[in-house]
This record gives C-alpha cells, structure tokens and sequence, in this order.
C-alpha cells in the first residue's frame, strides 16, 4: 500500500479519544521516513499550541480507529452523513 503524502499548512482534523477532545490543527512538518513508517508528520493543535510528533500515515487511512483526516475531508464526510440523515423519512 503506497502511503497518502500530506504536507506542511494542510490543515487536519482530529477525531479525539478517551483522553482528548478533538480538535482542529496544522500539518506543521512532513519528517523523514524512519524504521517505523515511511511518512510521519508533527501537528499542532489549534486549541492549545500542544505539538503531537511522529503522526504515522496510517493514523489518516480510513479504518474504524481513524484518528486524523485533512479537514476538508472531514468536512465533506460530515455534510454528506447531514445530508443523508435529512433525506431518511421518518415514521
């Protein structure tokens, strides 16, 4: 599987987990492939500044544990599920 490449400034939304809220933020460094992953990325959160480092591609690919998504992609993933949840009839 070839790895998506994101760079510095996308902008990314995080989807949260038990310990953290989601939250908006910034791709602000694409790192060198390490013996971990072939890409990784450092981003900064929009609510505190906080920088997560070492993000591996695979917290971005579509799996039922997704972490991260490019904002726009988020973005578009919501519309479309408002959109499908107003077009249901109700009973």
């Amino acid at each position: 599987m070839k790895a998506t490449e994101y760079q510095a400034g996308d902008r990314v939304y995080y989807t949260g987990d038990m310990a953290n809220l989601p939250s908006e933020g910034i791709i602000v460094k694409r790192n060198e492939p390490d013996r971990f992953a072939p890409i990784n990325y450092d981003i900064r959160f929009d609510k505190d500044g906080e920088i997560h480092r070492g993000v591996y591609y695979l917290s971005f690919e579509s799996s039922p544990g997704r972490r991260f998504w490019l904002l726009s992609e988020w973005e578009a993933d919501l519309y479309a599920s408002i959109k499908r949840m107003q077009a249901m009839k109700t009973v």
